[in-house]
């Protein structure tokens, strides 16, 4: 543990968080570099890796650059000459980074958002041993942690806690409005999403934010612009921050609907020992922004952002298995 800014210290849980969540970010802005990197293996001499720059970059077809993320390509291509004199070696590499979180391949490990693996065709449907895990993985993580993902891992939440500590940096207040009341909202959203995925029309991946992120950064490695689904996020993002926090995530976000039902018997989650939880406290349910409420035990919400652990005087909550 290290000092911390509230005159305590912050906790190797939240280092960790903070960790896999900047790791994450980073994820899905290198996978479309790498992706625009690799289709220009097949163009260069094996002698150009590490050399782009100087052999010849500015020469080939407009299609096989960086787009606007032309520098960073370089870049890559720099750190890769330092490492490996190798073709075939590179593209194995790179072979094992693809896509984002709709569907995401890290290695072997290929992970699909149960939200789009029911808009998939049965016709794409393997069922071979890779195919089961992908679509089985996701799915036992939210069985044994919840909605673990939505504070850990989505990149949509990350850039909204980075701008609501910008905001509390530079003493920016916000409205404080409440812009959407009812909870159950977005378990409205699945029902009709799903409904819609059937009949044939696939909405999911228009309105979820972390999405429409990967989206984006694809969409720079050709020199284009998503400009609909950057629209989306930064209004989503200024609602979130400025006017109703956690309106999306709380209140709208399929999801973190499904993910809530299927962690509902999660069989890891916060729990709070009675004996040592002060009548008078309420710190537990003041640091808690995904409308989860510690103090009563009511815990369908948690995504083990570990705040409420952290933030408890009397250490009354810990993290224990059912």
């Amino acid at each position: 543990m290290r000092a911390g800014s509230r005159g305590g210290f912050e906790m190797p849980v939240q280092k960790l968080r903070r960790l896999t969540q900047f790791g994450s970010l980073l994820l899905i802005f290198l996978i479309p570099i790498f992706e625009s990197y690799k289709r220009l293996l097949y163009y260069i001499p094996k002698s150009s890796i590490g050399n782009l720059y100087k052999e010849g970059f500015s020469s080939l077809d407009s299609s096989l650059k960086g787009g606007y993320l032309e520098q960073v390509v370089l870049i890559i291509d720099k750190l890769f000459g330092l490492i490996v004199d190798n073709t075939y070696t590179v593209s194995r590499f790179l072979d094992g980074f693809s896509g984002f979180f709709w569907s995401i391949t890290i290695g072997d490990f290929t992970f699909i958002d149960p939200l789009a693996f029911i808009q998939m065709p049965i016709i794409d449907y393997s069922f071979d041993l890779d195919f089961l895990i992908s679509i089985t993985l996701p799915i036992a993580i939210a069985l044994v942690l919840g909605r673990v993902f939505c504070s850990w891992i989505c990149p949509y939440n990350t850039l909204q806690e980075f701008i609501r500590f910008a905001a509390r940096t530079l003493g920016i207040k916000g409205i404080s409005k409440q812009v959407i009341a009812d909870p159950y909202l977005r378990y409205t959203i699945l029902g009709i999403g799903f409904v819609l995925t059937v009949l044939g029309s696939a909405v999911f991946p228009y309105i979820l934010p972390y999405v429409q992120l990967g989206r984006f950064f694809y969409y720079l490695t050709f020199g284009s612009v998503f400009w609909t689904g950057l629209i989306v996020v930064m209004v989503l993002l200024f609602l979130d921050s400025f006017m109703q926090k956690g309106v999306w995530c709380n209140y709208l976000c399929p999801t973190g609907a499904l993910l809530g039902l299927l962690g509902r018997k999660k069989l890891i989650r916060v729990r709070r020992d009675k004996t040592k939880c002060m009548a008078s406290c309420i710190l537990c349910e003041k640091v808690c922004v995904w409308k989860s409420h510690p103090k009563l035990d009511d815990m369908l919400n948690c995504t083990h952002c570990h705040l409420c652990v952290d933030k408890c005087p009397s250490k009354a909550l810990k993290i224990r298995s059912r």
